[in-house]
């Protein structure tokens, strides 16, 4: 996630649902939400080496067996929730996965 005040960008980009994509290639493009921007690292042209360092993992329940989950960062089985902090200290369940159920309730619209 970054800042919604420190991300910029140009071009033109389509959506499908909460989604969005260049509309040449079909490449995922950072989700724009109203605080932040979700910048996956598939939709960068140069990955940075530096100053980025993982806070969290999402999904961990899909990771492939082979991949090693990162040490440091908070593990939560699915998706965050939309209010909830980037930067929240999670209390993890007993085997360091965060379940649904141990996370904050998302707000009904």
């Amino acid at each position: 996630m970054w800042p919604l005040e420190a991300f910029e960008t140009t071009g033109i980009v389509n959506s499908y649902g909460d989604r969005s994509f260049c509309p040449t290639c079909g490449g995922r493009v950072p989700l724009v939400r109203e605080n932040e921007v979700e910048v996956t690292i598939g939709s960068l042209d140069e990955v940075p080496t530096e100053g980025l360092e993982p806070s969290y993992e999402l999904w961990v329940n899909r990771r492939e067996h082979w991949l090693q989950p990162l040490p440091a960062a908070r593990q939560i089985e699915h998706d965050r929730v939309d209010d909830e902090p980037t930067n929240r200290t999670a209390e993890p369940i007993s085997d360091g996965v965060e379940t649904p159920s141990s996370l904050p309730q998302r707000k009904s619209a």
